[in-house]
């Protein structure tokens, strides 16, 4: 992302990440190239860039985009940046669909699926009433076995599973949006003084942004949804949840998340350019603490 604009540069950023494990097809970044601008108009956005690709286990992976309509945000009383953030998937380069928002109960049922997810959008994961998946068996055929068998379809500690549970199903493309909220809340790592707020209350990008004098250290970089004006950084985050590189010969910095593993972003010294992108099987890392 350049001082003068609010999308960041899609080559740019595949050029940069590229060698750090988020690479993307030839073809599929031609293609990418053409259609995310003429999705960008459809849709009616101010904005819309790539934001990353999921790996599917069937080899389908989901390349998302996400866009805003206005400008970058606007700064609520709390300090904290207010952006709606949507986002869309292509499995082929050029035909997009919208990602459904979730409602809070389903985000939280999202948060408990470990599985992979298998590239098929219409693809639906049925949860138990513990919010926990139900992984058919067999030809699944019906629930009882799914939810432990018996006429009363018992759990393993004898409550019964009901059809009327607040979330009994999540379909993939739900899950996948609630997966770019989730890495936009925990990482979406920005330089700071990237962005600035006018007098409107609105967050835009920074017209004499430069680059920290040490770029590599976690006080120069923050998140994103916290606010330009917000004295948080990544070195507030819990111990080893960012990995730094910096490279001096080039002038550019990346910090890479080890929470959410595939999450990289990046700033040139030199032009001030920055940009983020995930490329990841869509698992949050819970055993950070045995990394350490």
């Amino acid at each position: 992302m350049g001082a003068l604009s609010a999308e960041p540069d899609m080559a740019k950023t595949i050029d940069v990440l590229s060698s750090s494990g988020a690479p993307l097809q030839a073809e599929m970044r031609d293609a990418l190239v053409h259609s995310i601008p003429l999705k960008k108009a459809e849709s009616g956005l101010d904005a819309l860039y790539l934001w990353g690709r999921v790996i599917a286990t069937g080899g389908r992976d989901y390349v998302v985009a996400e866009g805003f309509r206005g400008a970058a945000g606007e700064v609520g009383p709390d300090g904290k940046l207010r952006l709606t953030l949507v986002h869309c998937v292509t499995q082929d380069g050029v035909n997009w669909a919208d990602l459904p928002a979730p409602l809070p109960t389903e985000a939280a049922a999202c948060r408990a699926l470990i599985t992979p997810f298998t590239g098929d959008g219409a693809f639906v994961c049925r949860l138990g009433k513990d919010g926990l998946q139900i992984v058919p068996s067999g030809d699944d055929d019906g629930d009882a076995a799914d939810d432990g068998g018996g006429d009363d379809a018992a759990g393993a500690d004898g409550a019964e599973r009901s059809l009327d549970d607040p979330v009994r199903s999540v379909p993939e493309l739900l899950r996948l949006k609630c997966l770019c909220d989730a890495v936009n809340a925990e990482c979406g790592a920005v330089p700071v003084g990237a962005l600035v707020e006018d007098a409107d209350r609105r967050v835009r990008p920074s017209l004499a942004f430069r680059p920290a004098a040490v770029p590599e250290a976690l006080e120069a970089w923050s998140h994103r949804l916290d606010g330009p004006s917000s004295k948080v950084t990544l070195a507030d985050d819990p111990v080893g949840s960012w990995a730094v590189r910096h490279d001096a010969l080039l002038g550019r910095t990346e910090v890479r998340s080890t929470v959410w593993l595939g999450y990289r972003a990046f700033v040139c010294g030199r032009t001030g350019e920055w940009g983020g992108l995930y490329v990841g099987s869509g698992t949050r890392n819970n055993d950070l603490v045995f990394m350490l």
